[in-house]
């Protein structure tokens, strides 16, 4: 096959005409000048016949009904038709193009129907050539990038070509015929906004044939034949020069041939000879008579296509046909009519080998035997006998079928070759090998013959069934489209293994319902199978058997998922494997995967992904001796999960406690390469329930995050990632002589920890109820402690990214990961508030010193200007509206970097209720008002029970806008004078704020507008506080350790302080403070002009409510005359 490329020299020279100068074809340029247009189209280098596209040298000639399309940028053709030159390289082109429009494209060659819409270029591919003299017309486009000047047009092939060239032509021979097995003709489109358009056939009523007739001449030995051809994958071509009645003078089949956009397919050049024979004593006569075939090696490469007319029968006595085997010289077969064979078989005999019977190594030559189909059904196929040790024979067809009944055969071993097409009822191999691209109904070795025979079969080949196996080595390549049903479950090809594949994808099933295509007892591989890299959809088992046999699937390619689950709530898109899914009491077994490729499209995010196995269903599923190596899986997005080496998820089928949900013995992964985002290993990815290994090995694995989730954990290892169960029941993994690497930062493992050596996680949940026993070549039996020998999830840091939606139960969200608590706060800035629901800690929580963007976040990341109320901010504020129960859980590590108002766990809240948390280790980077660590904003009512902060710290940037309302539990309340505040039971220790304006303090920031609020049972301990801010450094800046400031209450004497603390050290601006000299009496006071001389209080900084009254401990202080006096009962 030529690369036409290569062939091609372009270069343009003119104004107004178009010179296209070449010695080959694939890219012409072009001038051209608006209005009436004259184009001179010139080729380099004379041409001495008519027109070939694509001659001997390679060059391209004109006839006289040539023509090119110019397109304008408003889709109007102008056709540009021959004017003179034909014969030669360079001719004269002519046409009008209409003024003032502008040339977009040219398309060679012109067709009066074709046209552009919106970049689509319709036109056709000709079933009939009419009158051929060599022209192929092969389909090019010329896309014009300067509309003014027209030389750097450049034309490309939107299709291939085969070359075929046949001498000793017949002088009756009057039609030339290509039959593939895809269509080659109709009509066809191309996307003309590609880089290089191609056609592609789009009629249902396309054609599989294309024929070129043409005037019989004695006078013409010779002809050349250019066919363009759509690209793809072909099973077979197959070419035909007949008289268009009764005569085949050739027939030439290719098999299993790909073409690319500018392929030449040459096909060697053919001696075409006619014989008349009806005897092979007759046909001998012929074969013998040096005119007709080399009877000694010639100096070149010759191939002789010898068609035999008239009824021709085998004799009763045993004659057979003696075929001249002698070096470059090649002979095709084809007869006429079928062989009558009743008086015994055909034989083909190697007139010179003398006393050579067994295989040669290598062939002398090639000899063909084409027949036509019989027209009984079979029936009276003939049977052939082939004695040719030295030679390779093939089997073809004259036309596209042909039935053969019992071929006995010995060749070289390179090898009896059975064309697509073609039917073998029984073959039976004396010598020699076999390569299979049709079908073999039976396949035997002949008793006589002790080798192993080694049969290769192609596209869409089809062997029914083979006697005693094992006196064979099969081997299969898939072309990708090909799919026979094998028989009786027997799998000796690989389109009988792809006739297996799921049939759509995805599927929208839930995740019991995808549909079997295995349903055989037992399906059984006979074959070592080249899956070629071609698009694999898995196949889908249920309580069957798959036996292997010991062999070997290789280039396995996968990246569609089949299922598309219906009712979850997580990640939809599952089941990726050799396998999708193995549902029951299924066994897969004796099978081998070597170079597996599993790369879905990065628009997906699949789970439930394995080499062999995507999703495995059921009670004692059993795997045995499965192997995987050379393994490269990469799944993309944050939500890719349950991917493993050999399998990617196992759960159980309501299995009894203690029961194995699967068992694997003997299976091995041995140098794969996973990335995902969570729950991988390198031999199964997720397991639910009990599952026994033994014997099993993984080796050479390396583990990586697919780098769109950056976890710290991923809930991997080298053998299991993680493993879960639901319910009560107790469930046992058991781990026997089996062989891992352990995971190590410095060597495979490219995430931060991984997990022990078998096992990366273990679900909390399932932590009471499963035990892990591992028994290891000492013979000691260990059973793995939680916490110790494998991770719990609750422990592992938060990785920054990835987010996941938690279960639900009764309006409650158990939070049982960091990741399921990122999924609530992406759910808020979705507008989603939680009204009426609880998030719920089932775990204490590592938020892995990762940024946090707060629940509730100040989604325009607005700023308020001091002179301004916060009204402005809540227009666009996303809240969160409903109940945060830490469930006296602890979330640790927490940081979040945000530089705008409204910081914190929680950012801003609504109507919400917070309790029972603790908080410890936090901190807040930010530069603007209301930060805490808890609570940045709340507007409305507010309820915060049993919240405790420990050893944090808010670090403040200096901020025009104003640092202000800084707070260990709370920043700002505003209770809209409606709505309660109540803080009970909350405490804030060892806490820091470094810089700030005012309002700062140890528990909360500013209280404002409450219908009324109470701070009961809450304390504080050694809180440092230090203002940035220049104009209140050294002031006291209605600060405290306690509450910063309050306004007045709706609620006239609602302000309500009791049984609170304020203990350890205060330290503010870098000196200590003397807890025990503040005086509610001076409270009041602070204001512009009195700072520096205002003493900070413990319980508040000051309050701006000297209207009302104010309750410490049931005392009542009333303000009067500049001072608050306790009221007298």
């Amino acid at each position: 096959m030529l690369r036409l490329r290569k062939l091609m020299q372009v270069a343009c020279t003119a104004t107004v005409a178009l010179t296209v100068f070449s010695c080959s074809q694939d890219e012409f340029e072009m001038t051209n000048g608006k209005g009436n247009t004259t184009i001179m189209a010139t080729f380099e280098g004379a041409g001495g016949n008519t027109r070939t596209t694509v001659n001997d040298l390679y060059q391209i000639v004109w006839q006289s009904t040539d023509a090119l399309a110019l397109f304008c940028t408003d889709y109007s053709k102008t056709t540009l038709n021959y004017q003179s030159g034909v014969g030669t390289t360079s001719a004269t082109f002519t046409g009008s193009v209409e003024s003032g429009k502008t040339a977009s494209f040219s398309i060679y060659p012109d067709q009066s129907d074709m046209s552009v819409t919106n970049n689509a270029l319709t036109m056709t591919l000709p079933a009939t050539l009419k009158k051929y003299a060599g022209s192929s017309n092969g389909p090019m486009y010329a896309k014009v990038t300067d509309a003014g000047n027209l030389s750097a047009l450049s034309f490309k092939h939107m299709a291939a070509l085969i070359k075929l060239t046949v001498n000793k032509i017949p002088a009756d021979a009057t039609i030339f015929k290509i039959t593939a097995s895809n269509n080659i003709a109709g009509t066809c489109t191309a996307d003309l906004s590609a880089e290089y358009p191609v056609l592609t056939i789009k009629d249902e009523r396309a054609s599989k044939t294309i024929t070129a007739t043409f005037d019989a001449s004695s006078s013409t030995t010779s002809r050349s034949f250019y066919i363009p051809l759509p690209i793809g994958t072909y099973q077979f071509i197959t070419a035909e020069l007949t008289n268009g009645s009764d005569k085949v003078y050739f027939t030439k089949t290719l098999n299993d041939k790909t073409l690319n956009r500018r392929d030449l397919l040459e096909v060697p050049a053919l001696d075409c000879v006619t014989v008349e024979a009806t005897t092979p004593t007759a046909l001998n006569e012929a074969l013998a008579d040096s005119s007709n075939l080399p009877q000694t090696a010639p100096e070149k490469k010759t191939t002789t296509d010898i068609a035999i007319t008239g009824e021709f029968a085998t004799a009763e006595q045993s004659t057979g046909i003696e075929i001249p085997v002698v070096k470059n010289s090649d002979i095709n077969l084809a007869f006429n009519s079928v062989p009558g064979t009743s008086n015994g078989a055909l034989q083909l005999t190697d007139k010179n080998k003398e006393s050579q019977t067994d295989p040669a190594e290598i062939a002398t030559n090639k000899v063909s035997l084409a027949i036509p189909e019989v027209s009984d059904g079979g029936t009276s196929a003939p049977s052939v006998a082939i004695d040719m040790p030295r030679t390779t024979v093939t089997l073809s067809a004259v036309g596209a079928t042909s039935t053969y009944n019992e071929v006995t055969v010995t060749t070289a071993k390179q090898t009896l070759v059975v064309n697509a097409g073609v039917t073998v009822k029984k073959l039976i191999i004396k010598g020699g090998n076999v390569e299979i691209y049709g079908t073999v109904e039976e396949l035997v070795r002949d008793g006589s013959n002790s080798a192993t025979v080694d049969v290769a079969s192609f596209g869409a080949a089809n062997i029914k069934a083979v006697t005693n196996p094992e006196n064979f080595k099969l081997t299969s390549t898939w072309d990708g489209i090909s799919q026979v049903e094998a028989t009786n479950g027997n799998i000796y090809t690989a389109a009988q293994l792809a006739f297996y594949q799921s049939k759509t994808a995805p599927n929208d099933v839930n995740y019991k319902s995808l549909p079997v295509t295995l349903t055989a007892e037992t399906t059984t591989l006979y074959a070592d199978v080249d899956l070629a890299d071609k698009p694999w959809l898995g196949m889908v088992i249920n309580g069957k058997i798959f036996e292997g046999k010991s062999h070997t699937i290789k280039n396995l390619n996968m990246s569609q998922y089949i299922m598309n689950q219906q009712e979850t709530k997580y990640t939809p898109q599952a089941c990726i494997g050799l396998f999708a899914v193995v549902y029951g009491a299924a066994t897969i077994k004796d099978i081998t995967l070597d170079k597996v490729t599993i790369r879905p499209d990065a628009s997906v995010s699949p789970k439930w992904v394995g080499a062999l196995v995507g999703y495995s269903r059921g009670n004692v599923t059993k795997y045995e001796n499965c192997i995987a190596k050379n393994v490269e899986i990469f799944t993309h997005g944050a939500a890719s999960y349950r991917v493993g080496g050999l399998i990617g998820y196992i759960e159980a089928d309501g299995a009894a406690a203690n029961t194995a949900t699967a068992t694997l013995k003997g299976c091995k992964v041995e140098k794969a390469s996973i990335a995902a985002s969570f729950g991988y290993g390198g031999l199964v990815g997720s397991m639910y329930d009990s599952v026994t290994f033994e014997d099993c090995s993984t080796k050479n694995i390396t583990l990586s995050l697919n780098g769109e989730c950056d976890n710290t954990y991923g809930y991997v290892s080298g053998f299991i990632g993680d493993i879960a169960n639901s319910g009560t029941k107790a469930r046992t993994v058991i781990i026997k002589n089996c062989t891992t690497d352990a995971l190590t930062n410095e060597t495979a493992l490219k995430v931060p920890m991984g997990g022990c050596k078998w096992c990366g996680i273990v679900e909390p949940e399932s932590v009471p109820n499963f035990t892990i026993k591992v028994t290891e070549n000492s013979g000691t039996e260990k059973t793995l402690v939680a916490g110790t020998d494998f991770n719990i999830v609750n422990n592992i840091p938060w990785d920054g990214s990835c987010a996941f939606e938690p279960k639900c139960e009764n309006n409650i969200y158990a939070i049982t990961a960091p990741s399921e608590l990122a999924w609530i706060a992406k759910q808020v800035e979705k507008n989603n508030t939680f009204e009426g629901k609880t998030i719920q800690l089932s775990n204490d929580l590592d938020m892995g010193n990762k940024s946090w963007k707060p629940i509730g976040d100040n989604s325009a990341h607005k700023t308020i200007n001091m002179d301004k109320q916060e009204a402005e901010y809540v227009k666009t504020v996303k809240y969160f509206k409903g109940t945060f129960d830490g469930n006296n859980k602890t979330i640790s590590n927490l940081t979040v970097n945000h530089k705008y108002p409204g910081a914190g766990l929680l950012g801003n809240v609504q109507n919400a209720v917070v309790k029972n948390l603790n908080v410890t280790n936090a901190t807040i980077n930010g530069s603007s008002k209301w930060t805490a660590i808890v609570i940045g904003f709340s507007n409305g009512s507010l309820t915060v029970e049993n919240v405790k902060v420990s050893n944090s710290e808010i670090n403040m940037e200096s901020d025009t806008d104003g640092a202000v309302k800084l707070a260990g539990i709370v920043s700002y309340m505003n209770g809209n004078n409606t709505e309660d505040i109540h803080l009970k039971g909350c405490s804030v220790s060892d806490f820091t704020i470094n810089g700030g304006s005012y309002n700062i303090a140890g528990l909360a920031g500013y209280i404002i507008k409450a219908k009324s609020f109470i701070i009961e049972n809450c304390q504080t301990s050694n809180i440092t506080l230090k203002v940035s801010d220049a104009k209140y450094v050294n002031k006291v800046n209605y600060s405290s350790p306690f509450l910063g400031c309050f306004g007045v209450t709706a609620s006239k004497n609602s302000a309500v302080f009791k049984n609170n603390t304020v203990s350890g050290t205060y330290t503010y601006n870098g000196s200590t403070v003397n807890l025990s000299s503040f005086t509610i009496s001076d409270a009041g006071k602070a204001n512009d002009s009195n700072y520096s001389s205002f003493v900070c209080a413990p319980l508040f900084g000051d309050c701006d409510a000297t209207s009302m009254d104010i309750t410490i401990n049931d005392n009542v202080y009333a303000y009067s005359n500049g001072k608050y006096i306790q009221k007298q009962d």
